[in-house]
């Protein structure tokens, strides 16, 4: 019969060889902390929009999605992420049904999904433009050209992606959407202002309206 001693140096070296060959080690995930950072300063966020485009003159064309990628692809995650969250701020200033109507005189026609797209557009063609689309956006025509009606209808979908997907790729798609959930709440929540009947556009954006039908293809 073996004595205590024995048995519990036996039993110590047995549950030794059993960790050694048996046992895992478990990690406990820890969440990612998603915060927001602050909107990127206005000047630099219009800087980068510059710098895609080219050139400053708003009657030029919108920012290409390849053009604004180049730009953020130099910015440090924090930097993309600050870009993303003046870009909403600057699409739910836009998220008005005066730009819904300006839209519609100059597109022919509006849609959710179109309405998001040309606010897109509007960003990608500079700050200029945003002011006036805010301010009086009957006077958009002033910086409209054939090619626009021609080449994109007022429609820059893709540059709404651009952050985005540099993210999704950097952080990963899980970390991005929560990331992309909490800064864009509010981007498609119903125009703000009084949405009016769309019989009276041609009235009340009779530039727009006018251009539209002289530049129609």
């Amino acid at each position: 019969m073996r004595s205590r001693s024995l048995l519990m140096a036996s039993t110590v070296v047995t549950g030794l060889l059993l960790c050694l060959t048996g046992c895992t080690h478990t990690t406990v995930a820890v969440p990612k902390t998603i915060s927001v950072p602050p909107a990127m300063a206005s000047g630099q966020f219009w800087s980068i929009i510059f710098a895609a485009r080219g050139t400053s003159n708003p009657s030029a064309a919108s920012a290409t999605a390849s053009a604004l990628e180049k730009q953020l692809q130099a910015l440090s995650d924090a930097k993309i992420e600050a870009f993303a969250v003046r870009y909403d701020d600057i699409m739910i200033r836009l998220n008005r049904w005066t730009v819904w109507d300006a839209g519609y005189a100059v597109a022919k026609g509006m849609g959710d999904d179109d309405f998001d797209y040309f606010r897109a557009w509007l960003i990608g063609k500079g700050e200029t433009v945003v002011q006036q689309a805010e301010s009086n956006p009957d006077e958009l025509v002033r910086y409209l050209t054939p090619v626009d009606s021609s080449k994109d209808d007022f429609d820059n979908e893709s540059l709404d992606y651009v952050a985005d997907d540099i993210l999704t790729k950097r952080l990963g798609e899980t970390v991005d959407n929560e990331f992309d959930d909490k800064i864009s709440a509010t981007v498609d929540d119903d125009p703000s202002g009084k949405e009016t009947n769309e019989k009276t556009i041609e009235i009340r954006y009779p530039l727009l309206t006018a251009w539209a039908k002289q530049n129609d293809h």
